[in-house]
């Protein structure tokens, strides 16, 4: 960059000196008036031409940087997109393998975990700052899930019992309730933020109200029971969610 500014300095200091030196000359009689014009002309468009690739290499690189910036932001959306479409998918493949189980229990195992799932999708879709908190869960714990239950289907096709084959027929099974309890947890940590800003309103408001005499101090004692009760269940909900977490990674 620097040499290209040097090289479009060099032209039109060029370009004066060379017009300066013929107008000398003209005036002293040795070069007519056309060939001045057409040395300068010629040093103006190599002066232009200068300018124009300088220029043109500005802009090349600014573009550049804005589709670079642009690229970026594409492929954070493409990336929390590509998580929603596919966890959509994925509650498709679970209703159709719904259809074709004849298990009752099995059956409505399929459906909690496609009634919680859902409302998980819906909350990251309604709130895209959910997705990284959802993302292991929408893209390993949920096609998993899906996974062992196409094992499961497909041992349990097979018109004969083993010993190895039934244990793995009640491993899934149980692993399934695991499973809806975890979903459960996931989706109630969602609300963990909410929570936390709606017990910090209510403390601020009814130490205001307190200040300006609206609200006895009995009145106030006995909310603040009300948080320390709420607040300790949401702690006790981000504790089980952090187990269970751990509980579903080691399964």
């Amino acid at each position: 960059m620097k040499a290209k500014r040097l090289l479009l300095r060099i032209a039109l200091i060029a370009a004066l000196s060379f017009t300066a030196f013929f107008s000398v000359q003209i005036y002293d009689g040795a070069y007519g008036f056309e060939l001045l014009l057409n040395i300068f002309a010629l040093f103006s468009s190599i002066s232009a031409a200068v300018a124009t690739i300088v220029g043109l290499s500005k802009n090349k690189k600014k573009k550049g940087n804005t589709e670079e910036q642009v690229q970026a932001t594409a492929a954070e959306i493409t990336e929390a997109e590509k998580i929603l479409l596919d966890s959509r998918q994925y509650l498709t493949t679970l209703a159709s393998m719904y259809s074709k189980i004849d298990s009752p229990k099995i059956k409505g195992q399929i459906n909690e975990l496609m009634r919680v799932s859902d409302k998980i999708t819906q909350s990251a879709q309604a709130d895209p700052s959910d997705i990284p908190q959802v993302k292991k869960f929408l893209s390993y714990y949920l096609p998993t899930t899906i996974k062992l239950l196409k094992a499961h289907m497909q041992m349990s096709s097979q018109g004969y019992e083993g010993d190895n084959l039934n244990k793995s027929i009640s491993s899934i099974e149980e692993m399934l309730d695991t499973a809806i309890d975890a979903y459960k947890k996931q989706l109630d940590s969602l609300f963990a933020n909410q929570a936390l800003d709606i017990h910090a309103d209510i403390s601020v408001m009814n130490k205001m109200m307190t200040r300006e005499g609206l609200i006895g101090n009995d009145d106030f004692e006995s909310i603040n029971i009300y948080e320390d009760t709420a607040g300790s269940e949401s702690s006790e909900i981000k504790t089980d969610s952090e187990a269970a977490g751990t509980v579903s990674t080691s399964n």
